[in-house]
């Protein structure tokens, strides 16, 4: 992926963003591997270049160049593990710090 993407929830009207994927971070919705409706949105931020397959694609590529998918496993794992980090430290932070963390003025 080149460029920047935002996922988002609708809640009462209101656009509320949870993630951002910037360059060289994929973006897998849940819906993919769980195969129910999305609960939210993607957009692209910025212009953008991506790669869009579907998981029968995925197989095809997979099977055509096995190091790939060994690739794609640990790629999701480190992503895991950056996750469930970022959710601890979420979990132990202040209610300031998670309003900073929240509103990503920790970034400012």
């Amino acid at each position: 992926m080149k460029g920047c993407l935002r996922s988002y929830h609708i809640i009462d009207g209101d656009e509320r963003t949870t993630e951002f994927y910037i360059e060289s971070e994929s973006c897998t919705p849940v819906c993919v591997v769980n195969k129910k409706p999305s609960d939210y949105y993607v957009a692209c931020v910025e212009d953008s270049i991506l790669l869009v397959s579907d998981p029968s694609m995925e197989q095809i590529v997979f099977e055509k160049f096995p190091r790939f998918e060994t690739l794609c496993r640990i790629l999701s794992e480190e992503l895991l593990a950056k996750s469930q980090n970022a959710f601890a430290d979420f979990k132990n932070a202040s209610p300031e710090q998670r309003y900073r963390i929240c509103w990503r003025q920790d970034l400012i």
